[in-house]
């Protein structure tokens, strides 16, 4: 998509994003984070100064867009137009801060998170395209996305792809010629399994490297989950933990970078 000089103006306006989804930028000191947006067209793209100096989100094209003086701590909300595009902004005060808003109406979506070593399906769609067009998916982020499948529009400009076994969370983008969908994040959570063995729990996680855990007991009085036991998960991804209380105790396994949280099934002990 090429930049629209005589586009529909994107309506900008303080406040936070509604319900129609989008993404949210972070102004820092010196750059936009992160620099290139890609949106759907109605999407909301939100502004949020981090750093301590006045910013601004102004449009290269004029007319189209202006945040005026964003404070530090201020946000400003775009609303993507329905033009698909690449929408080129800057702030007035730092010419070197430069960023772009790409609207397309190209799509994908999939599912939250999966366990690790599953495999996810990816869903999107073409408005209008033509069936058998080469769609192509990518892995990764920033300048580093790699093609991990390919498949083509359906009938009905739709398609889905279904990728390789995930060890770990990612993010999927799709090609469609020139157009490019917004991305979509995969959260990958541990396998967690609990079980009794004389007077003991043994949590074995997979992958390995699940890192730290709770121990959580559950409150028959007002059947809340209360914390009984932090937990550190080895090399080996096996833990023996001794409980002397009987009641129902489940693990929880906490996020990291790379791996979303993960829970086990309760287990009662007597």
């Amino acid at each position: 998509a090429g930049t629209l000089a005589a586009a529909a103006p994107i309506l900008g306006q303080h406040g936070t994003p509604g319900a129609t989804g989008g993404t949210e930028v972070a102004i820092t000191e010196t750059t936009y984070v992160p620099g290139d947006v890609v949106v759907g067209p109605g999407q909301h793209v939100m502004f949020r100064n981090t750093g301590t100096q006045v910013h601004t989100v102004t449009s290269k094209t004029a007319g189209q867009f202006d945040s005026g003086n964003l404070l530090p701590k201020a946000t400003y909300n775009l609303v993507a137009p329905a033009t698909p595009g690449t929408y080129a902004f800057t702030c007035i005060y730092h010419a070197y801060m430069n960023g772009n808003v790409v609207v397309t109406t190209l799509t994908m979506s999939g599912p939250a998170s999966v366990r690790a070593g599953s495999k996810t399906t990816l869903k999107g769609a073409v408005p209008g395209g033509a069936a058998g067009t080469p769609v192509s998916v990518e892995a990764g982020s920033g300048a580093a996305w790699r093609a991990v499948g390919s498949t083509t529009l359906g009938a009905d400009g739709s398609f889905t792809m279904t990728t390789a076994a995930l060890r770990a969370t990612t993010t999927f983008r799709a090609h469609v010629g020139a157009d490019v969908s917004p991305s979509v994040t995969v959260a990958v959570g541990p396998t967690v399994k609990l079980s009794k063995k004389k007077g003991a729990l043994v949590v074995k996680v997979t992958p390995k490297k699940a890192g730290k855990a709770n121990l959580e007991k559950l409150n028959l009085n007002n059947y809340r989950w209360s914390r009984v036991k932090a937990l550190r998960i080895p090399a080996s991804g096996t833990v023996t933990v001794k409980v002397k209380a009987p009641g129902k105790y489940r693990v929880t396994v906490l996020p990291t970078k790379t791996v979303a949280m993960g829970r086990s099934a309760t287990v009662t002990v007597r």
